[in-house]
């Protein structure tokens, strides 16, 4: 169940993400159900729909699909969030070298940071691969070196995030023998208004949505500090501009798909055809354009470690002009879109969000890695 907190303490999410490791078989998180992933598909096409709307779309009562839904999300398997990509101004990807000494204790501060959105521990010769949100690109310096100086970091190598082809947003697990249809649920059209900075009120409720993206409006208000109206009509507004995505996501284990592989291309076609190539396959993540020696930065959701290189043949074998090809296999998960995860892939806490600033008082916290493990 997740932690009632918005910014965990290091020691707090080091207890989360690791404390109980060492009694965990490699698979005891439980495989989800086809009616689950039926709900699951549901919430992923309108995340803030009604539970009527939903039991009606899969033939059970509301009150049904409720309690499923509540199950799942109690056990960390399952959840909705809501979030803007207007909450920073600048995404860099890297990957972080650290003492073996200090894996647990850099892995820990890096996933309590509220400006980390993804932290994962990888195979090769780096440790963890790393998104941060910053509120300006000129923050990027500034940001190395912070990571640079904390104790048991011997190497960063970071990259700038240029566009973004594809991500988790509308990703879907694909399992299903009868996908629900989309008609009947609430869609929200493009507005063409102007648009305005979001204002500290929006950022107050799009925070609230990201802890819980299901939330009533009555507990929206009361998390924002405005009043149920003002929710109701915000939200709407914010999602018909594009403003605020609703996402529901699960674990990545519990749906069978356990494995991540991070891939670094460098093509020589134009890379944003080849990303439209890649962004069509079930099993893609992530699409970005970015700085440094690859200009395409793709992940993947894998079953088993052989489905890795079958991937790699059909996506960059002979002939798709990949000159070169930097790929690592993500060995464990531990924070993605602000959720905390156990050993066992579940969802087990939450750290609120807020992007990189030079004078972010998240520093002080990330300079004070301990040298006990």
């Amino acid at each position: 169940m997740e932690v009632n907190v918005s910014f965990p303490t290091i020691d707090d999410v080091k207890s989360l993400i690791f404390g109980t490791e060492q009694d965990l078989e490699p698979d005891s998180v439980r495989q989800l159900t086809e009616p689950e992933l039926e709900l699951i598909h549901a919430v992923q096409i309108s995340p803030r729909a009604s539970w009527s709307e939903v039991g009606h779309a899969l033939g059970i009562d509301a009150s049904t699909a409720a309690r499923r839904w509540k199950r799942l999300e109690h056990r960390g398997l399952a959840w909705v969030m809501g979030y803007s990509d207007e909450q920073s101004g600048a995404v860099m990807y890297g990957r972080i070298k650290c003492d073996s000494s200090a894996i647990r204790e850099v892995g820990a501060a890096l996933a309590a940071a509220p400006w980390t959105f993804m932290v994962q521990r990888t195979d090769g010769r780096y440790d963890y691969f790393v998104a941060v949100a910053l509120t300006s690109a000129t923050h990027a310096d500034a940001f190395i070196l912070t990571v640079a100086a904390m104790r048991g970091v011997t190497d960063v190598a970071m990259v700038t995030l240029l566009h973004t082809f594809h991500d988790g947003t509308t990703w879907e697990p694909g399992v299903l023998t009868n996908p629900i249809p989309r008609d009947g649920f609430v869609e929200f059209s493009s507005s063409r208004r102007r648009r305005t900075p979001l204002s500290d009120r929006d950022r107050s409720l799009i925070d609230a949505l990201g802890r819980d993206g299901r939330a009533s409006f009555t507990e929206l208000a009361a998390a924002a500090g405005i009043s149920e109206a003002t929710v109701r009509r915000r939200i709407g507004a914010l999602q018909s501009e594009h403003r605020l995505h609703m996402r529901c996501d699960i674990s990545q284990t519990a749906a069978g798909w356990p494995l991540t592989m991070l891939a670094m291309l460098a093509v020589d076609e134009d890379p944003a055809e080849f990303a439209r190539s890649i962004v069509r396959r079930s099993e893609t993540r992530l699409v970005v354009a970015t700085t440094g020696d690859h200009q395409l930065l793709t992940q993947f959701w894998l079953r088993t470690p052989a489905e890795g290189y079958a991937l790699q043949r059909r996506l960059w074998g002979t002939g798709r002009g990949v000159r070169a090809v930097d790929t690592v296999m993500i060995t464990r998960q531990i924070k993605r879109m602000s959720r905390l995860f156990g050993p066992d892939g579940s969802a087990v806490g939450f750290v609120g969000f807020e992007p990189f600033t030079a004078a972010h008082p998240s520093l002080r916290r990330a300079m004070a890695v301990t040298d006990s493990h």
